[in-house]
């Protein structure tokens, strides 16, 4: 083991009491939402979490396109939407929620372009 790989492995060690940092737990839970299968419970509970996260930072753009996003599932739901199966519905509202939850994420500058980790 050389140097700078010892160094970097104490410093591991040494980050194991330290608290989460906000920004790494949202990408964490972002993460764990994507990796679920589109339109399914999982994803929905996934996403939820976000949210949940999110929330102090929720705007009235966000509450605009969750808004939106429950109606098109309606739509869709009710037969307005020609095209789109009703079986889709959770899949649309789903990533309809993401992209919500990704503009939010943008406004509040929590995509990492002004947070690197070194």
């Amino acid at each position: 083991m050389n140097d700078e790989s010892s160094i970097e492995a104490a410093w591991e060690i040494n980050r194991v009491g330290e608290p989460i940092k906000f920004n790494d737990l949202v990408i964490v839970c972002l993460r764990k939402a994507i990796e679920c299968p589109s339109g399914s419970k999982h994803r929905h509970r996934a996403l939820r979490d976000v949210a949940d996260l999110l929330s102090p930072y929720h705007d009235q753009a966000y509450e605009n396109a969750i808004i939106e996003a429950l109606a098109k599932r309606e739509d869709i739901i009710s037969g307005r939407s020609n095209g789109i199966e009703r079986d889709e519905s959770e899949e649309i509202y789903q990533s309809l929620w993401l992209n919500a939850l990704s503009w939010l994420m943008k406004r509040y500058g929590m995509h990492g372009e002004e947070w690197t980790r070194k």
